[in-house]
């Protein structure tokens, strides 16, 4: 999931976020980003269920579904995500990674299924 867009910090600067969830790395020490430093992976990905999703699908029929996405809840639901704590980049900062995680499970929902 890739997100990109702008937030306004404390201090009322409007400022780029760049709010990525991919396979996180942990590193040793504080020498992020140098490839030789990296001990571990750690895959973002989790499950979706989506009520009232289920349809059937006969030969040579098509179905059309909307799958709704309700931005606001990758940094309000279940956990409050604050840019001025994690900055504008989560990438290779597994913690902020683990919370875009944890509000992804309520963000999609079904708009219709025809």
């Amino acid at each position: 999931m890739i997100m990109n867009g702008k937030w306004k910090d404390t201090a009322d600067f409007i400022r780029n976020f760049n709010f990525h969830l991919g396979i996180g790395q942990f590193y040793h020490g504080d020498a992020i980003n140098c490839t030789d430093s990296i001990y571990a992976f750690v895959q973002n990905y989790f499950t979706v269920k989506l009520p009232n999703s289920s349809f059937t699908l006969g030969k040579d029929v098509t179905k059309e579904i909307e799958i709704i996405m309700n931005i606001d809840s990758w940094f309000e639901t279940p956990l409050i995500y604050d840019h001025n704590h994690w900055g504008g980049n989560i990438m290779q900062i597994q913690p902020a990674m683990q919370m875009a995680k944890e509000n992804g499970t309520d963000v999609f929902s079904i708009g219709y299924i025809h």
